[in-house]
C-alpha cells in the first residue's frame, strides 16, 4: 500500500532545514519512521547554503545579520536559497528500497518531483509552469520553485522551495552574492528579476489552503492518485534526534566547515592560490588550491552543484592533496572517483569538474606550475 505520513508545520526556512529536516532524514534512514512528506510554511524570511558552499562567497553575511535574516548552512547539496515570509516548503523523505517509490537517483528526484509540481500548478491556476534542469520550476524564465536534494542510507529528501508571497527584490539583491558566471545562460541577468512568485504571476495573495491543495496534487501526481497520505506529527525519536541538531548544525564549526577562511588560516604563507569558477549546467564549480613547489598542499572545490554521497567532494579532495599541480594528474586521481557505483553529480560532466582546475593552474607562475 502506497503510504505517507504527512504533517503540516510552521518554523523558519532555516531552523526547519537544520533541526526539523534532519531529524527526519535520520529517522527514515534508521527505518524508526516512514518515508514522509511536510507541508511547512515560513513565518518569516531566512537562508540557508548549500553544503558545498563558502559563506562569504555566497552570501553577504553582514547585510543579514543587520536586516535580522536567520542564516544556517544545511546539509543538503546545491545553492543558496531565500525561504520568504508567507511562502512554503514541501519535503519529502522517501525510503527508495520501497518498491512504490520510483525515484532511485538525484536526478529522477528532481524530474519527477517538479515536473509533477508544474503539472499541478498548470492545472490549479493555469500557469505556463515548466520544470527547468536540473531544480527549479519556472514561468516565462522566473523561478516559481527552488529545490535542493539528498539520497543517502537509501532515503532520498526532496526539498521544494514554494515562492507564494511576493519576493523583497532589494533584499534578494543585497543579500545573495551572484557572480555573473550563474547567470550566463538564463533568460533574466538581473538574479533578483530571475525570481517571481505565486503572488506576482496570479496577481493575487494565494492562501494557506491553495499551497495545501498544490502540495496534495503534486504528490498525487509523483507516486499516482492512489497514495494515501497519513496525518501524523513528529515521534518522540525524531524530537530528540531534532534537538541534537539543534545544536550541532546552528554552531560555528558547521557553519564555516567548507570555507576559505578557515582552510587558509592553516595554511603557510609560501603557498601560492590560485582559483578558478566554472558554471556547469547544474549550477558553479569553484576550486581553490593552495601550491607550493608545484605541489597541491591543499584545496577547496565549492560552489551550488549537487553531489551524491554527501561526503564525494571531501573524497575528491583528498585525493588530490600532495599531487602534482598539472591537469592530467588531477584529472588521472579524480575521475576514477566519479566512475564509482552510487556516485552522482548530476549536471555536472567530467569536462565541467576539471575546467577550473584547468582555469586555477592557468593563474600558477611558471616556476609554480
Amino acid at each position: 500500500m502506497k503510504q505517507i505520513r504527512f504533517l503540516k508545520t510552521e518554523y523558519p526556512y532555516a531552523e526547519f532545514s537544520t533541526v526539523v529536516s534532519p531529524a527526519l532524514e535520520r529517522a527514515v534512514e534508521e527505518r524508526k519512521a516512514p518515508s514522509t512528506a511536510v507541508l511547512n510554511s515560513f513565518p518569516q524570511d531566512s537562508i540557508t547554503l548549500g553544503y558545498f558552499e563558502d559563506p562569504e562567497k555566497c552570501l553577504d553575511l553582514e547585510y543579514c545579520r543587520l536586516a535580522g535574516i536567520q542564516v544556517r548552512r544545511r546539509r543538503n547539496t546545491g545553492g543558496s536559497i531565500l525561504g520568504g515570509k508567507g511562502s512554503a516548503f514541501l519535503v519529502l523523505c522517501l525510503d527508495v528500497l520501497q518498491d512504490w517509490v520510483c525515484m532511485r537517483s538525484l536526478e529522477e528526484g528532481f524530474r519527477c518531483s517538479l515536473s509533477a509540481m508544474a503539472e499541478a500548478m498548470r492545472e490549479l491556476w493555469g500557469l505556463d509552469a515548466r520544470w527547468r534542469p536540473l531544480n527549479d520550476v519556472e514561468v516565462g524564465g522566473r523561478k516559481l520553485v527552488a529545490s535542493s536534494a539528498r539520497l543517502e542510507k537509501d532515503v532520498l529528501t526532496l526539498r521544494l522551495v514554494i515562492n507564494a508571497a511576493r519576493v523583497d527584490p532589494c533584499l534578494f539583491k543585497n543579500a545573495m552574492k551572484t557572480p555573473p558566471e550563474k547567470m550566463k545562460d538564463k533568460q533574466s541577468q538581473d538574479p533578483a528579476q530571475r525570481v517571481s512568485s505565486l503572488e506576482q504571476e496570479l496577481g493575487r495573495s494565494v492562501g494557506k489552503e491553495e499551497i495545501l491543495a498544490l502540495a496534495r496534487r503534486s504528490i498525487g501526481k509523483m507516486f499516482g492518485g492512489d497514495v494515501i497520505l497519513v496525518p501524523g506529527e513528529l515521534n518522540t525519536l525524531e524530537k530528540r534526534y531534532a534537538k541534537e541538531f539543534e545544536k550541532t548544525l546552528s554552531s560555528k564549526e558547521w557553519f564555516w566547515g567548507r570555507s576559505e577562511a578557515l582552510k587558509s588560516a592553516s595554511l603557510s604563507s609560501a603557498c601560492w592560490r590560485v582559483e578558478g569558477l566554472h558554471k556547469a549546467p547544474a549550477g558553479l564549480v569553484r576550486v581553490t588550491m593552495w601550491v607550493k613547489e608545484k605541489t597541491i598542499q591543499d584545496l577547496l572545490i565549492t560552489g551550488d552543484f549537487h553531489a551524491r554521497p554527501l561526503q564525494l567532494v571531501e573524497e575528491l579532495e583528498a585525493g588530490l592533496r600532495g599531487a602534482l599541480a598539472d591537469l592530467e594528474v588531477i584529472a588521472s586521481r579524480i575521475l576514477p572517483l566519479l566512475e564509482r557505483p552510487g556516485v552522482e553529480l548530476p549536471g555536472v560532466s567530467r569536462e565541467d569538474l576539471l575546467a577550473p582546475f584547468g582555469q586555477a593552474l592557468k593563474k600558477l607562475p611558471s616556476w609554480q606550475g
